[in-house]
């Protein structure tokens, strides 16, 4: 989860958003430890606090966090991969290539499918995709 102004040392409330979702989805305690992100990107251990039950007009749920030090956070590995996609109507096949391509596709592979209904790729679209 990312917090505003997460330095080590510091004592920090999370939003009700936060605490709902660590608290109630999450079902952390206080003792608990979790990892956060500060704005710069940098990452945190940091240990639950305190849950405060609190009325709606209070502000609901509250919990609280001590940031404690930094972790260092390495990249996901890169594996390379590659799809197959059934060529679509319309911008489907444009759509799944691009999405493909934002999760760091190596290739792809246009098929032809027995009921495709397109046979070719729409004029243009081919340089596109290459």
């Amino acid at each position: 989860m990312q917090v505003a102004g997460a330095a080590p040392g510091r004592r920090i409330e999370l939003p009700p958003e936060e605490s709902h979702h660590l608290a109630r989805v999450l079902r952390r305690r206080p003792g608990d430890e979790i990892e956060v992100l500060a704005e710069s990107g940098e990452a945190f251990h940091a240990v639950i606090e305190e849950v405060i039950e609190g009325a709606p007009r209070e502000g609901g749920l509250r919990v609280v966090i001590r940031v404690a030090d930094a972790v260092a956070v390495e990249p996901p590995p890169l594996l390379p991969w590659a799809v197959a996609v059934g060529l679509a109507k319309g911008s489907g096949t444009d759509t799944a290539v691009r999405l493909a391509s934002e999760l760091g596709l190596e290739a792809w592979i246009p098929l032809l499918c027995e009921r495709s209904v397109v046979r070719e790729a729409p004029e243009g679209r081919r340089e596109r995709w290459i």
